[in-house]
């Protein structure tokens, strides 16, 4: 009787445990993967604003060669570089992603620097309102990295702690980490 009395005590009581501490992790994981996938969005949206920039230059200052040797390569790793939701899951693409980013990111600073430098380019109504539509389309980029970075911590913390990764390892066997970017990338180049 007390055996009995005392098995319904335990099985009563990791009842309980399991109701109350149910795993997040595929909530967190689908968060992370919505927001995944704005920061893809938005990141293929300014490979197409940036293909007419660089046109422009190409047109209007042709003698800036190395400069656009560099945006049009930067550009071209970021379209070699494939992202989907498997990126986030395996670090090697991860960096591989972050890294084309970072750079064309770079060809993007050294283009609004150029602009500087030529007054009839900067003067340029049209060219000017492109590069200002990129200006908050990056904006936009910076947040949508930091909602993917939040979602992300979310996410790996409920991989990591007990009992949550006790839980999600037994009913989400396949639950891993996802890969971020750090808070530092979060800074763009302010435009000059």
């Amino acid at each position: 009787m007390i055996k009995r009395l005392f098995l319904i005590g335990v099985v009563s009581s990791i009842g309980l445990l399991q109701a109350g501490c149910d795993s997040d992790a595929p909530q967190f994981r689908e968060r992370a993967r919505l927001a995944w996938g704005q920061v893809l969005t938005l990141y293929l949206e300014r490979i197409h604003k940036v293909e007419p920039l660089i046109e422009i230059v190409r047109q209007r200052v042709p003698s800036e060669r190395e400069l656009l040797a560099e945006a049009a390569a930067a550009r071209d790793e970021v379209l070699a570089v494939v992202a989907d939701d498997g990126s986030i899951a395996d670090g090697q693409r991860f960096r591989t992603f972050a890294r084309a980013q970072r750079r064309l990111s770079a060809a993007i600073a050294q283009l609004y620097a150029m602009v500087q430098r030529y007054p009839d380019i900067a003067g340029d109504t049209e060219f000017m309102n492109q590069i200002r539509s990129l200006q908050q389309l990056e904006d936009r980029i910076v947040i949508a990295r930091s909602d993917f970075i939040s979602a992300v911590r979310l996410y790996n913390a409920e991989l990591q702690e007990i009992p949550d990764r006790w839980i999600a390892s037994i009913l989400h066997p396949d639950a891993r980490p996802f890969n971020a970017f750090s808070r530092a990338q979060l800074d763009r180049s302010p435009p000059s």
